[in-house]
């Protein structure tokens, strides 16, 4: 073999070995970060004036994608909504409402994504919007009016971690799915 062949042959092999990798890396995210139910988060992160990735986020961060998902507390579905917050959004949107509906996915995201949307409307920060999901509106109202600079339960602190560390990989995800549909 030239001394020129070899090295085409070495480059175009290192160059396929490369593209494996990132492919096997594309598919190992793609299983770690699903996009199950994509069309139903693109359609109410839009109606409710929210990101795409964020609503993928948040869902990921709450249930990993199970629609069966039920919390030690007792929320419920792919965004893990308390009944009785369901209940509320379900009334303002004008739905009706049972228990048993937070286990469908479209009716879930619609409730969850109201409820985002009303959260980020609210406090007027994606950050505080996502911690009052997590440990509530009045919990967070009282620590901005305690002036705190710093989220004080670990475990809502490290759930906003969570959710922008996911809301980052969903948003090249969602990039990649734009450019596949044009």
């Amino acid at each position: 073999m030239s001394g020129v062949l070899k090295i085409s042959y070495t480059i175009a092999g290192a160059a396929l070995s490369v593209l494996l990798l990132v492919l096997a890396s594309l598919s190992a995210l793609s299983l770690r970060y699903p996009l199950d139910y994509r069309d139903q988060i693109l359609l109410q992160s839009k109606a409710n004036g929210l990101s795409a990735e964020l609503v993928a986020a948040v869902i990921w961060t709450e249930s990993k994608y199970d629609a069966l998902a039920v919390s030690a507390k007792g929320a419920r579905g792919l965004m893990q909504l308390m009944p009785s917050t369901a209940k509320w959004c379900a009334l303002k949107i004008g739905l009706e409402y049972s228990d048993e509906m937070l286990f469908d996915p479209d009716y879930n995201i619609e409730l969850g994504t109201f409820y985002l949307a009303y959260l980020m409307n609210k406090f007027g920060d994606e950050t505080l919007a996502v911690a009052a999901y997590n440990a509530g509106e009045g919990k967070v109202a009282s620590w901005i009016k305690q002036n705190l600079e710093e989220i004080p339960f670990p475990e809502t602190d490290m759930y906003v971690k969570r959710v922008r560390t996911a809301k980052n990989v969903y948003k090249a995800r969602f990039r990649n799915v734009v450019k596949a549909i044009e």
